[in-house]
Parts: C-alpha cells; sequence; structure tokens
C-alpha cells in the first residue's frame, strides 16, 4: 500500500501543478490530465494485486480499468 500512496500523491501534485499552470495554448491541460490517467491507470492494471487484497477493488474493478484506459488512448490519438 505504500507504494500506492507514492503513486497516489504523484498524480496528485502532477494534477496541482497542471491545473495552477497557465499554459499558452489551452489544449494543452486536457492532453496532460489525460496522459496522467493513463499512466495511473497502467499503474493500477500492471501491480493491482496488494489493492485487491485489500478489498479496496472488487474483481470487476480490472476489466473497468481497462476499458476506460482504452477509452482514454483512443482519445489521445485517434
Amino acid at each position: 500500500m505504500v507504494r500506492a500512496h507514492f503513486v497516489y500523491l504523484q498524480m496528485f501534485i502532477f494534477k496541482h501543478e497542471v491545473t495552477t499552470h497557465k499554459f499558452k495554448d489551452s489544449r494543452i491541460e486536457p492532453i496532460l490530465l489525460d496522459l496522467a490517467k493513463i499512466i495511473a491507470l497502467r499503474w493500477l492494471i500492471d501491480d493491482c494485486g496488494r489493492i485487491y487484497d485489500s478489498g479496496y477493488f472488487v474483481t470487476s474493478a480490472w476489466k473497468n480499468m481497462n476499458t476506460a484506459l482504452d477509452i482514454l488512448i483512443k482519445k489521445i490519438r485517434p
């Protein structure tokens, strides 16, 4: 769970920095946030055993995460 917490902190700090930064092009922020979601989902899919063991996720969560990952990847690169 410690590793999961560090990933959460990384994502939280990244999201905070992206949302508070003033980009010259307004299209950059949503793309960076989608990329962060892809990274987080990829980590959860690859290393989710401890989270399942703790009872935080149910078994159907893996399929939902894969579906969400596919949708985000298609959104980034149609």
